[in-house]
């Protein structure tokens, strides 16, 4: 399987099943696709696709090769300050006793909302947010989710970490990173896919970075933002990743470096 195959075979697949077959073109994921091919005995793209196309259980298989779950904690440091400020401002108006709820969408080892407690912790303790707050993160990966009760991770992991808050929260011990239990006090870990949309309820502030916005198609990068939209109450916040971009008239306004803001309708 050559690199130029392996894209034809993306290109001729993934766009009706709702992604960018462009961004999933590397080199991980024809890895992923050979290894499966093999357990099943199939040699070529061809066969392989028709499988897919005819078997809603293999295609189910097929889009789990695709997910990428490599993140870390406070990704790109300088979202998560510009992050706590607006955070701060924006739930000034809110009852004292309104739970600012937050979702973490594809929160795989737990990284994110991890990082997320953390920032709501510090905003309570240090800068005056008074609210009570809960995070929901989700993921439809099943060996991810195990990962989020295990609760240590690699220095790769946590190296953007504000020092005060590693030595803080984190106990090193044996080249790993053990992040304190008392962090999960407010979070609830469940599976979900986020091509459903969000899960039920409604949410203060929504993260979805680095993966719809990245990896599917406009058409369904568009239905996803509405839903999430009507998700959303005030502050209505939306984060998404440093190199993604919303789709025009979504009705959100820009508010910081990757930061939007739910507007009126």
């Amino acid at each position: 399987m050559n690199q130029k195959d392996f894209e034809i075979f993306l290109r001729e697949t993934l766009p009706g099943m709702g992604y960018a077959w462009r961004m999933l073109s590397r080199k991980n994921v024809r890895r992923k696709v050979r290894r499966r091919m093999e357990s099943l005995r199939i040699q070529e793209l061809g066969r392989y696709r028709e499988l897919i196309m005819r078997n809603p259980e293999e295609a189910a298989v097929f889009q789990s090769l695709l997910r990428v779950t490599i993140t870390r904690f406070f990704r790109n440091a300088e979202i998560w300050e510009q992050l706590g400020q607006i955070i701060v401002q924006g739930c000034r108006t809110l009852d004292a006793q309104e739970t600012i709820s937050c979702w973490s969408a594809g929160c795989a080892g737990g990284e994110e909302p991890y990082s997320l407690a953390m920032l709501l912790d510090q905003l309570s303790r240090r800068d005056g947010l008074l609210n009570p707050w809960a995070v929901l993160g989700t993921d439809s990966d099943e060996a991810s989710l195990e990962r989020t009760g295990e609760l240590n991770y690699r220095w790769g992991s946590v190296r953007e970490v504000p020092e005060h808050l590693l030595h803080g929260w984190f106990d090193n011990r044996d080249d790993r990173w053990f992040l304190r239990p008392e962090i999960t006090a407010n979070i609830t870990i469940c599976s979900h896919d986020t091509l459903s949309g969000p899960p039920p309820g409604a949410f203060h502030i929504a993260l979805v970075r680095n993966s719809i916005f990245t990896y599917n198609t406009p058409d369904v990068r568009r239905k996803f933002v509405e839903r999430v939209r009507e998700s959303l109450v005030p502050p209505g916040l939306l984060v998404i990743g440093r190199k993604e971009s919303l789709p025009e008239r979504s009705g959100f306004e820009k508010v910081g470096k990757c930061i939007y803001k739910k507007t009126a309708d």
